[in-house]
């Protein structure tokens, strides 16, 4: 093996290894390549989710820190007035 290098090895059902070396072979691509693409694709979908769910609860916060600031402006507006 390569330096820096590691082995993963997981087990699948026998039916979907079968899908996977028809694909595979129907693509003209190694099952070895097919998987490293799928892997960094979906560390990448991974990064997205959790990406966009710190942005809701930011855009969230915000929307909150919003209302409670108008809240207040409004008591000390009617306090002044």
């Amino acid at each position: 093996m390569r330096e820096n290098m590691v082995r993963i090895s997981f087990d699948i059902p026998a039916n979907e290894h079968t899908l996977l070396k028809i694909g595979c072979t129907q693509a003209r691509v190694s099952i070895k390549d097919f998987m490293h693409e799928m892997v960094l694709k979906g560390i990448q979908e991974l990064e997205d989710k959790r990406l966009q769910e710190r942005l809701k609860l930011s855009i969230q916060q915000s929307k909150d820190s919003k209302v409670k600031s108008r809240g207040s402006f409004a008591k000390y507006a009617e306090d002044e007035i």
